[in-house]
């Protein structure tokens, strides 16, 4: 079994780069150009394993500038 799935996941990845070489030749994009959209696409894909609705962390407020101290 692990073998067969060995064998599919090798088929599949063959066949996902075929698809990246196509998209980036027919486009004229860059490799990593072509990477990103396609995360982008399965990001953007509410049925993608990676598609995530929940909020982003918030930004931590910067510190007040606290007055400095006076040595004596």
């Amino acid at each position: 079994m692990a073998r067969d799935t060995d064998e599919r996941d090798t088929l599949i990845h063959g066949a996902i780069d075929q698809l990246a070489h196509k998209i980036s030749s027919t486009f004229g994009l860059t490799w990593r150009e072509t990477l990103e959209r396609l995360v982008a696409f399965a990001e953007n894909d509410e049925t993608a394993p990676c598609f995530t609705t929940a909020a982003g962390k918030p930004r931590k407020r910067p510190r007040k500038p606290q007055p400095e101290a006076h040595a004596a």
